[in-house]
């Protein structure tokens, strides 16, 4: 599941068969489900198979890329020291 800044879900997800029959199956099973007080919208996919594959990978790459900010943003609440660096980038000291 995608998340946001706060480590909160983005309210969507993926999840991906290896046959259309499990799809099927699936979709049939989770049709009236409802998680956390809200009616699940379940939708197949638009794109082609080979389209699906780089969307899947672009998306990949962007949540990775959001768990790393979370990190970030998280290591950024904690931490009550202040790194300042030098023009090189290099720890020049440190502050509490």
């Amino acid at each position: 599941m995608p998340k946001k800044l706060g480590n909160r879900t983005r309210g969507f997800a993926f999840a991906e068969f290896v046959t259309a029959r499990e799809a099927g199956n699936a979709m049939e099973t989770l049709k009236d489900t409802h998680l956390l007080g809200r009616r699940l919208v379940l939708d197949y996919a638009q794109t082609d198979a080979n389209d699906a594959e780089k969307e899947i990978e672009r998306m990949t790459k962007k949540a990775g890329a959001q768990s790393e900010m979370v990190e970030l943003h998280r290591l950024r609440e904690k931490s009550k020291a202040k790194v300042v660096l030098d023009e090189s980038g290099a720890v020049d000291e440190m502050m509490d």
